[in-house]
Formats: structure tokens, sequence, C-alpha cells
């Protein structure tokens, strides 16, 4: 191992630190999102009820109930590809947590041996 690539104790505890830093970003990234598409999700179910409630105050009038039975079905729409990218979101958001917390593990097994290569 040449010097330019002898990666010392204190690099890796800086990799290690860094690593643990983004995911703890990374973590809180994800909740904001889903906090805000948990409200846009609950102000979309608000504004479909409100709807099913201005359907039974219009019974008669057929052009009214046709725009409010379009605006739920893009509402239902809307929600299925909210869902969507939410599940989406998660699974990636598992990925990527398992991707840094395999990498601090081999930051930890790079440490373990140059540790073992100091004391011999």
């Amino acid at each position: 191992m040449g010097n330019k690539d002898h990666v010392t104790e204190a690099d890796l505890r800086n990799r290690l630190r860094k690593l643990e830093e983004e995911q703890q970003d990374f973590k809180i990234h994800i909740r904001k999102t889903q906090e805000k598409e948990t409200e846009r999700d609950e102000n979309a179910c608000k504004e479909y009820l409100e709807l099913e409630h201005m359907r039974e105050i219009c019974q008669g009038d057929q052009k009214l109930l046709q725009l409010i039975e379009e605006k739920q079905s893009m509402l239902t729409a809307i929600r299925k590809r909210r869902m969507e990218f939410i599940n989406d979101m998660q699974q990636e958001a598992k990925k990527n947590i398992r991707k840094t917390d395999l990498d601090k593990e081999e930051i930890h097994y790079q440490m373990q041996m140059l540790q073992e290569e100091e004391t011999n």
C-alpha cells in the first residue's frame, strides 16, 4: 500500500461522521416530505367530502353533478399517484439507509484492520 492509498483512522472517523450526518439529514428530509404529503392527502380528503356534500345539495343539476364527479375523479387519481410516490420514496429510503449502514460497517471493519496493523 503506497502513501497515497494509506487511510488513517482519523480519515475513517471523518468519513463515518459524514455518513452519519448525511443519514440523519436524509431521514429528516424523508420525514418532512411524508408530513407534507400526509397534509396534502388530508386536504384532498376534505375537499372530496365537500364535493360529496355539494353533490347532495345539487341533485337536479346534471352539469354541476358532472363537474363534481370529474373533480372527485381527479382527486382520486391524484391521491393514488401520491400514495405511489410515498411508497416509492419509502422504498428508496430503505435502500439508502441499508447502503449507508453497509458503508458504515465497512468503515468500522477498516478501522478494526488499521488497529490490528498498528498493534502488530
